[in-house]
Formats: structure tokens, C-alpha cells, sequence
């Protein structure tokens, strides 16, 4: 058993905020989605839901987190070739030569902006048309019938935040033909009257690109989760491109922060002065662990909170930014 924090979770549909407690067993998932079971004071041995492997601190230490001993310049220098190579395989789509991809990192970190980049210099070269689609997708039904309005060659789709078809096992079923990566025919089935009823075939042949963005380690719910769920996942990554970030951790999300800040210019649009940007950086290494929600928009936020208020803006970003009661 492990000391821990339950920073947010759900047990029979009663919130729990900062509940001290003993982890009784790692973070899995279930039918529901992430859980994992806890000794928690006045109700014992219970199953808590959690929204993120976040929500549970042990030791003060974010679950998931990367090996200390490695310094922030490696996890930076990393973060940029994992990222180079996400933008080739991006142009590699763009280009035909790659069918399918799949990439997978933390919430906020740039994955949609990459191939929002590489699209639309590829548009404006080639005449690349493409779509993406944030979050829309939550069944089986509307990814069947979205694959096929989008199945001839020079469809290039872009599922972004896609991840509650992930629970879905006709949805798994559905994405592990649509992203098969080598050269055979990807024929999509749906035997269904619904499917029939609105004139859509039973059956096609997918031939459109896709990349499927996803907030999602599939090797660690693969590791993690032998259910039906995680072996679909497992087909799928043994079929098609799946590039790992690296990012799932708070302490790389601000590495990441703090690359594009310094390199990108993530703030010089911000209308603040530059001497601002490594007090920013401080402050969001010193509260990483009580930060509600750490993306690439935290450090924008907290500039915002700057041109408001120059001599209280620690204060706003605590207000704002952090955890109640952290």
C-alpha cells in the first residue's frame, strides 16, 4: 500500500476532491474508463473513477511520471526529435506515402497544431484537402458512417480527441481496419439495419489517409489492461504507424512548456515583457503538481494575468490556475 492524494475521482457518483487515502492497486481500466482501488477513511477498500492518471498523487509525486534522474535538457532534447519525426510522418500523409498514423501525448502539447502546419503548407503547394474532426466521435455508428464519407484516396482525415471510441469495441474493431498501414484492402464492415435504413452500405472499402490523434498511451493500457479493450489496442498498434510522444507526465508537459517558450516563441505575441517569461516558467514548475489543467496554454493564461494586473498576477494565477485547497 502507498500513501496517495485522490486529487479528483468518483465513487457512486459522489465527487472527491483531495482525499488522503492508501492506493491499494495501480490505475486500470475498466468498462468506465480509468479506476483504480483505494483505502479511503470512512468508506474502506473501494474502486474510485478516475478522469486522469493525474488525479492520484502519491508521495506528492504525479502518477506516471518519467525517471527524475533524467535533467529537463534531455527530456527537451527528446520531446524535439520525437517531434520531428511526428512532422515527417505528418509530410509522409500529406504525401501519400503514408496511409495511417497514429499519435499519441498529453492533452495541450501542439500534436493538432503540428498537422495543422504540414497540411496547410501542403495545401497551398498541393492542393491537400483535408478535415479534422475534434471529439465528435463517440460511437461505433458515427465513425462507421464518417469513414465512409471520407473512404476515396484523396480523403485525408484527422480524428482529434477521439478517445471515448476507444471504449467502444465495434468502434476499436472499426479504427483497426481503417488504420491498417500496410498494402492490403481495408474493408469496413457494420452488419446493422440502422446502417441499411440510411442507405449506407454494410460494407466498404476505406481509402482515405487518417491520423488519429489521441490523449492515450496505448502501451500503457496495454501493459496495464489484458481485457478485450487493451488486446484490440495491441492489434492496432501492431498494424499501423503508432508514434509514442513521450509526453504524458506533468514534468514533461512543462518541459515541453518551457521548450516552446524559449525556442518557439510561445509568449512573444503576448504583449508582455520578455524578462516575464522565466518568472513564468518558475511559477508553473513550482506549483506543477496543483495546476488543474498544464498545456501549452497555461503560460498564455498567466500572460494574460500580467497585462491585467502586473503587481498581482501570482495571485490571480493562483486563484485561477490551481486546484482549490492546494
Amino acid at each position: 500500500m502507498q500513501e496517495a492524494t485522490i486529487v479528483r475521482g468518483t465513487y457512486r457518483g459522489q465527487s472527491l476532491e483531495d482525499v488522503k487515502c492508501k492506493m491499494l492497486s495501480p490505475i486500470k481500466v475498466g468498462a468506465k474508463g480509468l479506476y483504480a482501488n483505494f483505502n479511503v477513511p470512512g468508506k474502506g477498500a473501494v474502486r474510485i473513477q478516475l478522469p486522469s492518471e493525474d488525479s492520484v498523487l502519491i508521495d506528492k509525486v504525479s502518477l506516471g511520471s518519467k525517471e527524475e534522474e533524467e535533467t529537463e535538457d534531455q527530456i527537451i532534447e527528446r520531446i524535439k526529435e520525437r517531434f520531428d519525426i511526428f512532422r515527417f510522418s505528418v509530410e509522409g500523409v500529406a504525401n501519400e506515402n503514408i496511409r495511417a498514423l497514429i499519435v499519441a501525448g498529453a492533452a495541450g502539447i501542439g500534436k493538432t497544431e503540428a498537422v495543422t502546419q504540414v497540411f496547410e503548407k501542403a495545401k497551398l503547394a498541393q492542393g491537400l484537402e483535408y478535415e479534422i474532426v475534434r471529439g465528435n466521435i463517440v460511437s461505433s455508428y458515427q465513425l462507421y458512417q464518417l469513414l465512409f464519407l471520407n473512404c476515396n484516396e484523396d480523403n485525408v482525415l484527422v480524428l482529434d480527441d477521439c478517445d471515448a471510441i476507444l471504449k467502444d469495441i465495434n468502434g476499436l474493431n472499426i479504427l483497426k481496419a481503417a488504420l491498417e498501414s500496410g498494402d492490403r484492402p481495408r474493408i469496413i464492415s457494420y452488419k446493422s439495419q440502422a446502417v441499411q435504413n440510411l442507405g449506407l452500405p454494410t460494407e466498404f472499402e476505406y481509402k482515405g489517409r487518417m491520423i488519429f490523434i489521441t490523449n492515450e498511451n496505448f502501451q500503457r493500457v496495454i501493459d496495464k489492461d489484458n481485457s478485450a479493450i487493451g488486446k484490440h489496442m495491441k492489434a492496432i498498434i501492431d498494424r499501423t504507424l503508432y508514434l509514442d510522444l513521450l509526453m504524458h507526465s506533468r514534468r514533461e508537459v512543462y518541459c515541453r512548456i518551457k521548450q516552446v517558450t524559449k525556442e518557439n516563441g510561445l509568449l512573444d505575441n503576448c504583449e508582455i515583457d520578455s524578462d516575464y517569461y522565466d518568472k513564468i516558467l518558475l511559477w508553473i514548475k513550482d506549483h506543477l503538481d496543483s495546476i488543474r489543467s498544464l498545456s501549452l496554454r497555461t503560460p498564455i493564461h498567466i500572460a494574460e494575468m500580467i497585462r491585467t494586473n502586473e503587481s498581482n498576477w501570482q495571485r490571480m494565477a493562483g486563484v485561477f490556475l490551481l486546484r482549490q485547497g492546494r
